[in-house]
């Protein structure tokens, strides 16, 4: 049904281009052009590392599809990755959606405001959307209608809502609203609450920004994440265009 939107072949395509970039900045800075690209004012933002030099930034892409208005929503996902792991479904699967949703929004046109965030610092403790929220200017913090936050959306048969982690719950006006779209797609969205982890929507949920959280899981678990196992080859294309 929405194949000329979100391609799945392509996100694979774009999702080799990203693993192959070794360090967090190189994707960072992959992110940056694929926004620049498409059109998209872009800007980066360092981010605050107590530990010392952190190796990575946030990077934004804002597509303005409706000049009228200044209020926009947000679509984040996270770059970064662990050492040990190529990093295809952590969290390259999100990277790669963030992506093919602007050039989706900018091929057709669309009469809406996004602000793309790919953040930095997410497997460090969402170091990287504790710095947006940390540094955000309460004004804009208002324009934002609400956030979706996509991690791990490429591997795994159970695409999921997670409507609460131990950080707290996700907003339920949105899960609503994604529900429905859900459902005018004939797909199935599961609710679910899970225990063992949770993402950068969490951070944006405690700065009083709305936001929730769509990735897939196999039962309980996010498979091969964290390991040498999360490869290219076991993201499934049309897995990734549902998602989108």
């Amino acid at each position: 049904m929405y194949e000329h939107v979100i391609d799945g072949d392509l996100g694979i395509e774009y999702l080799t281009e990203l693993c192959a970039r070794k360090t967090n900045m190189e994707r960072a800075d992959y992110m940056k052009g694929m926004f620049e690209s498409t059109g998209l004012e872009t800007y980066t933002q360092d981010i605050a590392y107590s530990g010392g030099y952190l190796g990575d930034i946030n990077v934004f892409g804002i597509y303005t599809g409706d000049p009228e208005s200044d209020r926009y929503v947000m679509v984040t996902a996270h770059h970064d990755k662990v050492p040990n792991s190529p990093g295809a479904n952590d969290n390259g699967s999100g990277s790669v959606m963030l992506i093919e949703l602007a050039e989706a929004y900018a091929k057709n046109n669309d009469k809406i405001n996004v602000i793309f965030a790919s953040f930095g610092g997410e497997e460090l403790g969402l170091l990287g959307s504790a710095a947006y929220v940390r540094n955000i200017d309460p004004d804009e913090k208002e324009k934002i209608i609400g956030a979706i936050n996509l991690d791990c959306i490429g591997n795994g048969k159970d695409l999921v809502l997670v409507t609460e982690d131990y950080y707290g719950k996700t907003d339920p006006y949105i899960n609503e609203m994604l529900h429905r779209t859900a459902d005018s797609m004939a797909t199935v969205l599961e609710d679910r609450v899970i225990r063992f982890g949770t993402s950068d929507h969490a951070m944006l949920n405690r700065a009083g920004i709305a936001a929730t959280f769509i990735a897939r899981l196999e039962g309980n678990t996010l498979p091969d994440i964290h390991s040498p196992r999360d490869t290219v080859d076991k993201i499934k294309p049309d897995q990734l265009a549902e998602a989108g």
